[in-house]
């Protein structure tokens, strides 16, 4: 971003790498990432060992770049100390809830902390974890801004993640909330996800006749993403799925297809009441 407006793609003398995972720190100053620390950090925090060494196959003049792993997945760390590009910081103040102070400081970035997850293995939920780990640790720095998810099509400013401050264990909820976003759009009774394609599941969408029944909703598309998160690829379209709730079955469909709209990787689901 900056340099580094990608498609989640990076090419490097030939070689291609894909990531299932790709989050952006946005920094009010350039920081020197130090090894040592984020290793100890990590016990600190997490009580994980893990290893973190200099990445020389990525080998990009403006940036550092690191491996991160807990020996069962990695995590590609880059520290850019080029500001972000402007059609990136744009698309970062989109977003809704950002206040003047947070929109200047985010305009007069120093560079960024990024936080790449390599597809190594099937272990998706593991991989999801290592990363939102990483993402809580950089973000206690005092020179981050806040975050930005590609795939969530999100940026969070820090203050909005003040909730998680003292959590010590990040399950299925934590990555819906943190790695994930849901749209709603009343004025078309449509509400879904983006972002579930990281955890190598489709996005989900729903499509309700009332406004009053978009609460009930809302809670239906974020138990079902949860589980989605949880277990895996296991709704497949002409799939049943019960609401545990009120015993209303839902029929799994294919995603309405919109010109101006697309989903992940993976495509998208859609949940019809029976």
């Amino acid at each position: 971003m900056g340099s580094q407006s990608r498609s989640g793609k990076e090419k490097d003398e030939g070689m291609q790498i894909d990531y299932s995972i790709d989050l952006c720190i946005p920094l009010k100053k350039p920081i020197r990432v130090n090894p040592k620390k984020v290793m100890k950090g990590f016990k600190k925090r997490w009580g994980v060992k893990v290893a973190f060494e200099e990445y020389p196959k990525l080998s990009i003049p403006e940036r550092g770049s690191y491996l991160l792993t807990n020996g069962k997945n990695c995590l590609v760390v880059s520290n850019s100390t080029e500001p972000l590009a402007k059609e990136m910081v744009e698309l970062f103040l989109s977003g809704l809830g950002i206040r003047d102070e947070e929109r200047n400081a985010l305009t007069a970035n120093k560079g960024c902390i990024l936080l790449q997850a390599l597809d190594m293995n099937d272990r998706t939920l593991d991989r999801a974890i290592l990363a939102s780990q990483s993402l809580f640790l950089f973000l206690n720095d005092t020179n981050s801004l806040g975050y930005a998810s590609k795939s969530g099509q999100l940026y969070r400013p820090v203050r909005g993640l003040k909730k998680f401050s003292q959590v010590s264990a990040i399950g299925p909820f934590e990555l819906l909330l943190v790695l994930t976003t849901v749209h709603s759009l009343s004025e078309l009774n449509w509400m879904h996800t983006h972002g579930m394609d990281q955890f190598g599941v489709p996005d989900i969408e729903i499509w309700y006749d009332e406004e009053e029944e978009r609460e009930y909703f809302q809670g239906l598309l974020g138990y079902a993403a949860t589980y989605c998160i949880e277990n895996g690829p296991i709704l497949k379209v002409g799939d049943t799925m019960g609401n545990a709730a009120d015993g209303i079955d839902f029929r799994v469909k294919q995603a309405v297809e919109k010109t101006d709209h697309s989903y992940g990787r993976f495509g998208g689901i859609q949940l019809a009441k029976e």
